[in-house]
């Protein structure tokens, strides 16, 4: 019920998702130094779970008809996202999850826009990834599904690390 409650946000405002831009500003060194903002936030020795919930996709960069060319969304691909994320982490990509309630298929029940760059991004962590459609009735099921494996994605040793 508290998820359900954090995780409806509504949709609207600007149509410029800079879903991954998020995920990627958060793990900056930088950001997470000793009395930045997220300071704590990103510990390389911890479990990191990315929750992505969006009816939209990652903008991609853009031009327009007269050659000039525009970065939107979070700039780059789904595969420099991929790596930069997993660089934040020490390149360690299996103490990575990403659970992604996105877009799935076209004419959907709610309207939302098939999100392939974010599914491409979620794909690339392997078996450490979820994937579930936004506009399902609820989100128990995915919920359910994902918990095994981030008990199981829990460093164990400092081998992980």
């Amino acid at each position: 019920q508290k998820f359900a409650c954090a995780g409806k946000v509504g949709a609207g405002g600007s149509s410029d998702e800079r879903i991954a831009r998020a995920v990627m500003n958060a793990l900056e060194p930088s950001r997470n130094a000793q009395g930045a903002c997220n300071a704590g936030f990103s510990r390389p020795e911890s479990l990191l779970v990315i929750v992505i919930i969006t009816d939209e996709d990652d903008v991609a960069d853009g031009c327009d008809g007269n050659g000039i060319c525009d970065t939107y969304g979070s700039g780059g691909t789904s595969t420099d996202w991929y790596n930069t994320v997993v660089a934040h982490r020490g390149g360690y990509a299996q103490n990575i999850v990403v659970l992604s309630l996105i877009g799935r298929p076209l004419n959907n029940a709610c309207g939302a826009t098939p999100a392939s760059r974010l599914l491409g991004f979620t794909n690339k962590f392997d078996e450490r990834d979820f994937i579930g459609d936004v506009c399902a009735p609820n989100y128990d099921q995915i919920l359910v599904d994902s918990l095994h494996d981030l008990d199981t994605a829990c460093p164990t040793s400092d081998t992980n690390l």
